[in-house]
């Protein structure tokens, strides 16, 4: 809200910003352990429904999700194709192949309000 702040009207006792701490520190870890959970899921639909012929078994194999930590507040869950030509079986006709973003996209609605339960 536009004009607003935030003022405390006691100053936070040493307890209650151990407290704090440790309520952040067990929440950064569900989410953690949450967007690691997803990414086998993932990576299971990746590996299944890629509609591409894998010749060699490689692309396949390579096809990867996991939870990644970016920062101190910050949580990725990446989906990735690991061989040199992935980039083109991602986005050569048109995408017509595509398996990473549209598994992701799958996922999404089922992601989200397991993270906001996680939160809550």
């Amino acid at each position: 809200m536009a004009g607003s702040s935030f003022r405390w009207t006691r100053t936070p006792t040493q307890a209650w910003r151990a407290g704090a701490a440790v309520y952040v520190a067990r929440l950064d870890m569900a989410i953690g352990e949450l967007l690691s959970f997803w990414a086998g899921p993932i990576e299971k639909a990746m590996k299944s429904n890629a509609v591409w012929e894998d010749q060699t078994g490689n692309a396949r194999q390579t096809l990867a999700a996991f939870a990644y930590k970016k920062s101190n507040t910050t949580w990725a869950l990446i989906a990735k194709q690991q061989m040199t030509y992935g980039r083109f079986l991602e986005l050569s006709n048109g995408g017509k192949y595509q398996i990473v973003m549209p598994t992701l996209q799958s996922h999404y609605p089922r992601i989200w309000p397991s993270l906001q339960d996680v939160v809550r």
